[in-house]
């Protein structure tokens, strides 16, 4: 049980650092490769599957992965970008789509005051 583990978090460390290269390589964002390498591994061909393989620890990974995608995510976040498209959404006319504009006015008024 335990070397199914060890080979489990080996072949994702294995897989996410050939997809972090594979688009370094060819200019895509990291989290589409690996997005789509963890789709190819697991629903799609059923080479791996996590809940098994992990067992108890398939919750804390998911946990982390998702910290740390959050961060790297917020850590590459250009505060200049959010002021150009903040306008566009609080002055955006599309009242078929209301109720899902509507909410979002706000916060972007305040967002693009604040900058």
């Amino acid at each position: 049980m335990e070397n199914i583990v060890l080979i489990s978090i080996a072949v994702i460390i294995v897989v996410g650092i050939f997809s972090q290269w594979l688009a370094w390589r060819i200019q895509w964002p990291s989290i589409v490769i690996m997005s789509i390498a963890g789709l190819l591994l697991g629903p799609v061909f059923g080479l791996f599957n996590p809940q098994e393989a992990l067992g108890s620890l398939y919750s804390p990974l998911i946990s982390l992965s998702v910290a740390i995608i959050l961060f790297e995510g917020s850590s590459s976040l250009d505060i200049r970008e959010i002021k150009g498209v903040s306008k566009s959404v609080s002055a955006n006319p599309m009242h078929q789509n209301s109720d899902i504009i509507t909410p979002l006015r706000l916060p972007a008024r305040a967002i693009s005051s604040r900058i």
